[in-house]
């Protein structure tokens, strides 16, 4: 085996992270909710778009508004979860909303129309 700066032998490299729970704890984080959005970027995103009858019924609380744009964008429960800071998303649970970019006027034309339903249903 030689030795020489990166200089990488792929199979040893493969066992290293293998032995030390890399490989395993990149599959967990792929089955359980690898994106993850902080609500403040979220809402940063999408508050002014909504209008102030969404954010009023929110109040202050961006985890709140955070999940009424997940169930608007018809996300299932079982495809996100709140956490204290961040909203977590499983693979392709809500394109629209991890994409990195801002909403689409349709988009939010959208959002809207759902949420003004949803507040209607309430």
């Amino acid at each position: 085996m030689e030795q020489a700066a990166k200089s990488f032998t792929p199979t040893m490299v493969l066992d290293q992270l293998r032995c030390s729970g890399v490989v395993e704890a990149v599959r967990v984080m792929q089955e359980a909710f690898p994106t993850r959005i902080p609500f403040e970027d979220i809402h940063g995103r999408y508050a002014k778009l909504m209008g102030e009858e969404v954010v009023r019924e929110c109040g202050d609380d961006p985890a709140a508004f955070c999940e009424a744009i997940a169930i608007a964008c018809e996300v299932s429960n079982r495809d996100y979860a709140l956490g204290l800071t961040r909203l977590f998303l499983k693979v392709g649970a809500a394109p629209p909303l991890s994409h990195p970019l801002a909403p689409s006027r349709s988009l939010s034309l959208a959002l809207a129309l759902s949420f003004s339903c949803l507040l209607s249903l309430a």
